[in-house]
């Protein structure tokens, strides 16, 4: 099963959006903080995952996660992504 996997860093303009197959890390996407929410639900759809982590400074993250969800939700019409705070 793959996952994705961001550690957001509040003050970096880049951040790596890891993929990963049971447990193993198979890509390192480098995407701009203005586009990270998009590109995550992108990668998400084209490689049909369903679930995400997310670390960092917890008050960062939450916001990540609600742009995450508005997006899908605004694209798609729904929300099948499945987001864990860690």
């Amino acid at each position: 099963m793959r996952t994705l996997f961001i550690y957001a860093r509040p003050f970096t303009f880049t951040q790596n959006i890891l993929m990963f197959e049971d447990g193993k890390e198979i890509e390192n996407e480098v995407v701009s903080m203005n586009t990270l929410e998009e590109s995550v639900v992108c990668l998400a759809r084209l490689n049909n995952i369903t679930e995400v982590n997310i670390a960092g400074p917890k008050f960062y993250i939450k916001g990540i996660q609600k742009k995450i969800q508005k997006i899908e939700l605004e694209k798609y019409s729904e929300n099948t992504l499945k987001i864990n705070l860690v």
